[in-house]
């Protein structure tokens, strides 16, 4: 959490087959703002482990995974309490699948390939959210500044 709080936006991609991370990657890297990070990984269990260290803010994974199905991911994460944000990627039609991402929190679902301008959208979403975020924790680090001096 104190990752968040003081360092960059970092947004993590998570698909199992790597040549869709790559190309999320770079969509995704397309629409951010210079100084924010966008990891890939193939491995949901690894990604798991970075982002219960608190440095991710978002995460965009896909629902259909040998390891892990993405609404698993997208439980998992929320079990942390980390405040992370979830946007989710399908290549079919999984109605129920959507629906279990949406009610779990998910920001989002996206149906492969993602439209440029629906990505574009959702950046600026998470990097407004992220600055707001930072400026509610400045604000009150602020104010007990201010109270203890």
């Amino acid at each position: 959490m104190i990752e968040i709080i003081t360092g960059n936006l970092r947004i993590a991609i998570v698909d199992d087959v790597a040549i869709q991370a790559e190309y999320l990657k770079s969509m995704v890297n397309t629409y951010v703002s210079p100084g924010i990070e966008v990891v890939a990984f193939t491995d949901p269990n690894e990604a798991l482990e970075e982002i219960k260290q608190g440095k991710f803010f978002a995460v965009f994974t896909d629902i259909h995974m040998d390891a892990m199905m993405g609404d698993d991911l997208v439980r998992a994460v929320n079990k942390m309490n980390l405040g992370v944000q979830t946007y989710v990627l399908t290549g079919d039609d999984g109605f129920i699948t959507a629906l279990n991402c949406f009610r779990l929190g998910c920001r989002n679902i996206f149906v492969k390939p993602p439209k440029n301008k629906k990505i574009q959208a959702a950046i600026q979403n998470i990097e407004n959210d992220f600055q707001q975020w930072r400026q509610t924790f400045a604000d009150i680090q602020a104010r007990k500044k201010k109270a203890a001096g």
